[in-house]
């Protein structure tokens, strides 16, 4: 699959050009599931996401050759988005499900250069001396996790995917929310309902943009 077909799904299913219709129906899911979940790190708003996909029913009866298509789009994926700002890998594997993490380098830019996010990420061991290096250590322990290598989620991550530091603090000791919405908050709740409210007119942009017709590809130019 080019970076031309997987970057032109649009809401609306249409065959891609150079892939036949199960190759199609699968970049479609994905470039959909993308939109879905991380609408706010397409938007710019959160630095980054962690979300799963689950491929459509296939009629290819050989499982080697399903994975195979799921890899080949991934790759597609991974090998286009850098170009538009956004990184995506995969964390691992739940039965039907994968697990990945898409994230845009120049905001996590912004938590490494951040003294007091930096201070607490390294106190808890991952290293900030670059975006890559820390998405790097996230990567390592989120796909721990997944694997079953490491019973412990890496409750840091909230950091990574845009979560104020008192918020991440507050859930890791076990303190008294004070407020719930795409996260738990534990500070001024008035503050983190706004929070909340910009995130999701932020991802509503995003996915009624999609549904106005435009490619993956426009959404991120």
């Amino acid at each position: 699959m080019s970076g031309k077909s997987a970057m032109s799904v649009r809401l609306v299913h249409a065959p891609l050009e150079g892939c036949d219709a199960e190759q199609s129906a699968l970049a479609h899911a994905f470039a959909t599931t993308l939109v879905r979940c991380c609408a706010a790190v397409i938007e710019g708003t959160k630095p980054a996401a962690l979300f799963s996909f689950r491929p459509p029913a296939c009629d290819c009866g050989n499982a080697a050759c399903r994975k195979a298509r799921l890899r080949e789009t991934i790759a597609a994926y991974a090998r286009e988005l850098p170009l538009h700002g956004l990184d995506l890998t995969v964390l691992g594997h739940a039965r039907d499900r994968v697990q990945l993490l898409v994230w845009r380098s120049s905001l996590v830019e912004g938590i490494v250069r951040d003294p007091e996010l930096s201070s607490f990420l390294e106190a808890s061991g991952y290293r900030c001396g670059s975006a890559s290096e820390l998405v790097g250590c996230f990567r390592h322990r989120l796909a721990a996790f997944h694997l079953g290598i490491e019973p412990r989620f890496p409750h840091e991550v909230g950091v990574l995917l845009g979560y104020p530091l008192e918020d991440v603090r507050g859930y890791i000791s076990g303190g008294r929310e004070t407020c719930r919405g795409p996260w738990k908050a534990y500070g001024s709740a008035s503050e983190a309902r706004r929070r909340f409210g910009r995130v999701a007119a932020s991802e509503a942009c995003c996915r009624r943009r999609f549904a106005s017709g435009l490619s993956l590809a426009a959404l991120l130019s």
